[in-house]
């Protein structure tokens, strides 16, 4: 990875993001939303206007929670800008994302809101060795959510996304058509979920009783910083659980 990256665990599932909140990975770089040994998730990409905003701070708020806190991309940081972004991700088995942009201007503005989503569903040797990956990938739109996918056989693994705001949907992500009066905001939660096939049933996390953190193991060896850079964010390690529902991808 390059430049610094941001972690966060929740028993079996992690995600790496740069410190803008984006996940931009490749077979050798080790970004993205992790869960039994898969990544369901490769590419996360925010832009506002087609720009990727500019990164004001980053703040770890619990070992699975995490706020990003940015402006738009203007070539430099040192702005008065009049908009501001907030990331907040937490992570269970997928994700959830708040994304919410205030408008500090007198005047309304009108702005294109895009999330660039795609899987590569490499598992975890694949990512490590760059291994080419077999059979199929796909994506489309049913029922109102973004679906990633892939398939070899009978195995299969998905990644489905959805929106609380209005957006459009294709097979490259969400867009948003915003209008933020003056002095307001605008915001929408988008959800990650995964599924480990027909009879998947995803574990619920109950962070009032203190949820387990584990899995440390497997991100660890994924995420361990190569010279000179650095890694944020807070996580227990532990011994990661063996393999997961169905094995280790085909």
């Amino acid at each position: 990875m390059s430049g610094q990256s941001v972690s966060i665990l929740e028993g079996n599932t992690f995600v790496v993001s740069d410190r803008a909140g984006n996940v931009s990975a490749t077979l050798t770089e080790a970004e993205g939303l992790f869960a039994w040994d898969t990544r369901f998730l490769s590419r996360w990409v925010l832009t506002i206007d087609g720009k990727v905003p500019n990164v004001l701070s980053t703040d770890d708020l619990h070992y699975y929670e995490v706020q990003f806190f940015l402006v738009p991309g203007t070539g430099t940081i040192y702005v008065d800008a009049d908009l501001s972004i907030m990331r907040k991700r937490a992570v269970g088995s997928g994700f959830s994302e708040d994304i919410l942009i205030r408008n500090e201007s007198p005047k309304p503005v009108h702005l294109n809101v895009h999330l660039e989503a795609a899987a590569d569903f490499a598992d975890l040797f694949e990512v490590k060795d760059a291994q080419p990956k077999k059979g199929e990938l796909y994506q489309g739109v049913r029922d109102g959510r973004l679906t990633l996918g892939y398939k070899r056989g009978t195995f299969n693994r998905e990644t489905y996304i959805t929106s609380t705001a209005p957006a459009t949907i294709d097979g490259q992500g969400l867009s948003f058509d915003v209008n933020i009066p003056a002095h307001s905001e605008w915001s929408t939660r988008i959800e990650v979920e995964i599924s480990l096939g027909p009879d998947w049933i995803p574990a619920t996390v109950d962070r009032a009783r203190g949820g387990a953190a584990r899995g440390g193991a497997t991100h660890n060896a994924l995420t361990a910083p190569r010279p000179g850079t650095t890694t944020q964010g807070r996580g227990p390690s532990a011994a990661a659980d063996a393999g997961g529902p169905g094995g280790p991808p085909a």
